[in-house]
């Protein structure tokens, strides 16, 4: 009796290293089929599946956040040509993988359109969908800083949480409410993310194992092909308001990113400052309190030092250093165009000379 097949989705959750896995498991494709585990080629575009999501959204006539896909094929087409593909495999797992999938939860009309599909080969197939989560705040603080680094035109933080984002980024049952509904709770798998397993491979660790695979001892002799710098890098937050202001602003998306990037450059300096050995704002505060002390025996001193205690300094909250990047930023672009205005204007200014000169001389 031939062996039942499985097929893995991994479905996200958008920013718990999708993007990671997905070139570990792309880089590693090879390896991983001679020892099993098929992540197939068919419909894979930049090494994820965006195609299946797509195809289930765009049936549902969803409109945002489509990324331009405009492929007619209806999803009962493409989801059919993958279990072909699962059934053709020398494999008996095979694997697809898009944190676009997590947005299913937000249209029941996708979801309704993925369960019919699957209702008829469930016969046929076993299916195993792993998830990611991370801590609520954590998500969504980073999905934000996505949202604006891909150029996304959205209020500020509080407003994108409360109207701007998605109800799978805020609530984390709903986005798991389907895939639970067409497979079964037995067949969902859940795992915890955090920054720290971007570390050592410790998200290649964790996830490995779900696949019957140990990140430690490689299959053969040879090692795992893993990605040796951030493959989807974070916009440092401190820039965050400024890309915001620009997009706002309607600056030209040509123009937008230097932007950015002179104002990322005057922040690397600024850091490089702190790093080569200023004092942190912390031992600002004990040097402080260590002066008040001397002065608690001076007879003559009418200092009440335990008030002057109470009003320690105070490092300055973030948004007013933000706000004053964004105003620094800002003026300094204003002032390169009016410098490259007025140096434009001294050459049409010196060219009409020229040329009323050589009309005159013409006249004469």
């Amino acid at each position: 009796m031939r062996q039942r097949k499985t097929l893995f989705i991994h479905v996200g959750h958008y920013k718990t290293g999708t993007t990671a896995l997905q070139v570990f498991l792309g880089n590693n494709a090879r390896k991983l089929r001679r020892h099993g585990l098929d992540y197939t080629d068919l419909c894979q575009h930049h090494q994820k599946h965006s195609m299946y999501a797509f195809a289930l959204y765009r049936a549902a006539r969803v409109k945002t956040l489509m990324h331009g896909y405009n492929n007619p094929t209806d999803p009962e087409t493409l989801w059919g040509r993958l279990f072909e593909a699962v059934e053709a495999s020398a494999s008996d797992r095979v694997m697809i993988s898009t944190e676009e999938f997590m947005r299913l939860g937000a249209y029941p009309a996708a979801a309704e359109r993925l369960g019919a599909i699957i209702d008829g080969v469930r016969d046929q197939l076993d299916f195993r969908i792993i998830a990611y989560l991370r801590s609520p705040d954590a998500h969504l603080r980073s999905w934000y800083n996505q949202m604006v680094k891909m150029g996304a035109t959205t209020g500020d933080y509080n407003h994108a949480v409360q109207q701007g984002m998605e109800p799978v980024h805020s609530d984390y049952a709903l986005a798991l409410k389907p895939w639970v509904e067409i497979f079964g709770a037995e067949a969902v798998i859940v795992r915890p993310y955090h920054e720290k397993m971007r570390e050592n491979g410790g998200l290649f660790r964790d996830f490995l194992p779900l696949l019957g695979f140990d990140y430690d001892k490689p299959p053969g002799l040879s090692s795992w092909s893993a990605p040796q710098e951030d493959v989807n890098p974070r916009m440092d937050d401190r820039l965050l308001e400024l890309s915001r202001a620009l997009k706002l602003a309607e600056v030209p998306n040509n123009v937008a990113p230097w932007v950015v990037k002179r104002a990322g450059e005057m922040l690397e300096r600024q850091d490089a400052e702190i790093a080569s050995g200023a004092q942190s704002f912390e031992a600002v505060i004990r040097t402080v309190e260590q002066g008040l002390d001397g002065l608690a025996d001076l007879p003559g001193s009418a200092v009440d030092i335990a008030a002057f205690k109470a009003d320690l300094p105070r490092a300055e909250v973030p948004w007013r250093a933000e706000l004053g990047l964004v105003l620094a930023t800002l003026l300094r672009e204003q002032n390169l165009q009016r410098e490259s205005i007025h140096k434009r204007m001294v050459e049409l200014r010196d060219r009409v000379a020229a040329l009323e000169a050589r009309l005159e001389g013409r006249d004469s």
